[in-house]
């Protein structure tokens, strides 16, 4: 496996992803004015499409795509919420969160008909919001959709590529055209994703700096947008929770040096894989039995440790059995960040040391997982049938007065 390196911040980095088709990576860092971010890459090559200009400098936390690729939002630590048309680069909409905070999450629905935002709250702000912290939900504007078949909203084709900043502002006033349709204070929020209850009902789930799991939706009685559900499931801060295909578990990473496998149905935790390191980010694999987890000593103790002691690979793990089965080394500093390819072909890391890693996965490698599972599939049918078997037995032997 030899990494594909990606130069293109002058900072470390902060969160990377892939589109849904798996053609597109997606990264933001931190960075100076010689050099934008975010920037979109081609994942076959590592080949840079472009750069979404806009932010003034500093940190963008946080990136997220439609399920369409039309559409691009990013969140940045002077406060900024940006929408962008992924092809063009263009900005669509652009505004400051009303608590002039740290905007560190943002994430669409599935439908890209909303979004939310985690705030972090600061100065003088903190006697306002004691709990430090805000989740907002937005509705995206509506000149980015249109109407599809059975009164359901798709994006315009082809999806707005002008900025609608001012016309909103215009039509609606500046308080008005970027205030949230819903609000709360929540007591601690590092990182989230949308959340699908077994209802079908949508919630938002929320990572912790206190370790504890929250979701956050609305009230079926009430209809009032409140704290539903609080777990907890670490010792420290929480940094990432990625989805598997299906949205059936999930998987936290913790500064604690732990992941952990999670049912989305009752929240139990199923399996803890164990870090001599703390974990900045893990995910799924989409098509093995696999958790790839990442992180690292902090970046503050970095030139005190030889590198091959402060933890900065890219880990494996059995998802089933939990033992690590490999390791590969990728940056000089701590993997702030990972993302595998929803095709399950490739995963993208993101370094401290400002580059992206892309791996694309051996033939030998995707070969022999695939003969692995056929042959784990092979001895549960056999397994299952002589379980069938005995059963048959155990009826028989019943019936004709056989003990």
């Amino acid at each position: 496996m030899y990494p594909i390196v990606l130069s293109g911040h002058d900072g470390p980095l902060t969160k990377v992803m892939y589109n849904r088709e798996g053609d597109i990576i997606f990264s933001v860092a931190k960075f100076k004015e010689n050099k934008q971010v975010p920037t979109a890459w081609w994942s076959d090559t590592g080949e840079r499409l472009g750069t979404y200009d806009g932010h003034a400098n500093g940190v963008v936390w946080d990136i997220d795509v439609t399920q369409d690729s039309a559409y691009l939002i990013t969140a940045s630590a002077r406060s900024e919420i940006k929408l962008w048309n992924v092809q063009s680069g263009k900005e669509l909409v652009g505004f400051e969160h009303h608590t002039k905070g740290a905007v560190r999450c943002v994430n669409f629905s599935p439908d890209g008909s909303f979004y939310f935002v985690i705030t972090q709250i600061f100065g003088t702000l903190k006697k306002k919001y004691p709990k430090g912290a805000l989740l907002s939900v937005y509705q995206t504007p509506d000149e980015l959709f249109q109407e599809g078949e059975g009164k359901t909203t798709i994006t315009l084709d082809p999806p707005l590529n002008e900025c609608i900043t001012e016309t909103l502002i215009e039509e609606y006033g500046e308080e008005e055209a970027f205030s949230p349709e819903e609000e709360i204070e929540i007591d601690s929020g590092w990182c989230g994703s949308w959340f699908k209850f077994p209802n079908g009902r949508q919630g938002i789930l929320v990572g912790g700096e206190d370790g504890k799991l929250r979701v956050y939706g609305w009230n079926e009685q009430t209809g009032v947008f409140m704290k539903l559900l609080e777990v907890s499931k670490h010792e420290k801060v929480i940094n990432d929770i990625q989805f598997d295909r299906a949205g059936k578990f999930f998987v936290t990473a913790s500064k604690d040096g732990k992941v952990k496998l999670i049912d989305s149905y009752d929240f139990k935790t199923w399996k803890v894989y164990q870090s001599d390191f703390p974990v900045n980010s893990a995910a799924i694999h989409p098509r093995f039995e696999h958790v790839i987890f990442g992180g690292g000593q902090d970046s503050k103790d970095v030139t005190t440790t030889s590198s091959d002691q402060a933890g900065f690979e890219a880990q494996f793990a059995h998802m089933i059995h939990r033992n690590i089965f490999g390791k590969v080394k990728l940056h000089f500093g701590p993997i702030n960040s990972l993302a595998i390819n929803p095709d399950g072909t490739s995963f993208v890391t993101a370094g401290e040391d400002g580059t992206l890693r892309l791996c694309h996965f051996t033939a030998k490698y995707m070969s022999k997982q695939s003969k692995d599972e056929r042959k784990l599939k092979r001895w549960i049918d056999k397994y299952n049938d002589l379980k069938r078997m005995e059963g048959e037995d155990g009826e028989a032997k019943v019936a004709g007065g056989k003990r």
